[in-house]
């Protein structure tokens, strides 16, 4: 499918917006949190399909995790927020997210994978993140995580009910990137949190 740059209502959503709107099916005024919405192509499909969306630009999240946790949403999704920044920040997000979710609300995320062709390549800031040193992507950290580091994380908080790889030239657009990613692996994360965390 090809898709203007320039009009965020015609992108296709990332597979995590379709599948958090499947999870809160049946949930009367559900509000969804779209976490550093990038180019708002997920918020738009969303509120087109129905939900109250707020939304968080890349650029205001780091002042919005220290805002207080209420209201809270019914769902949350992150298609990129949590694969940038350094990996030992990661877990302080995810909970702080967590706290922002009605208990069994949902969340779906991205996260880096280890199996991803970068991991290990460009500037290293610490064991698992990686700055690459050219591209369009230059001087960007990238947390990386393998399965049981990510699984202990997420348990934590979540019962996950989906933690998979994926290719992510199949979910990353032109507009985001715009040489095509190869090689690049995302974790696709699907869970619903167990008790509201404070």
């Amino acid at each position: 499918m090809t898709t203007s740059p320039h009009d965020r209502s015609i992108r296709p959503p990332h597979p995590l917006s379709v599948e958090l709107a499947g999870r809160m099916r049946g949930v009367p005024h559900a509000r969804v949190l779209d976490y550093c919405t990038g180019n708002g192509r997920n918020a738009s499909w969303l509120e087109r399909a129905g939900f109250s969306v707020e939304i968080v630009p890349d650029d205001e999240a780091a002042a919005f995790d220290r805002t207080d946790p209420q209201p809270l949403f019914d769902g949350i999704v992150a298609s990129h927020g949590l694969l940038h920044g350094i990996a030992t920040a990661v877990p302080g997000r995810v909970q702080r997210l967590a706290r922002r979710l009605r208990s069994g609300g949902w969340m779906c995320a991205t996260f880096g994978s280890t199996a991803d062709r970068r991991f290990g390549v460009g500037e290293r800031l610490d064991d698992a993140t990686f700055a690459p040193l050219d591209g369009d992507e230059a001087g960007v950290a990238h947390a990386y995580f393998d399965e049981a580091a990510l699984r202990t994380m997420l348990a934590a908080y979540f019962d996950i009910a989906m933690l998979d790889r994926h290719d992510a030239a199949q979910t990353a657009g032109r507009w985001a990137h715009p040489q095509p990613l190869t090689g690049a692996v995302h974790w696709f994360f699907v869970g619903s949190v167990r008790a509201r965390e404070r």
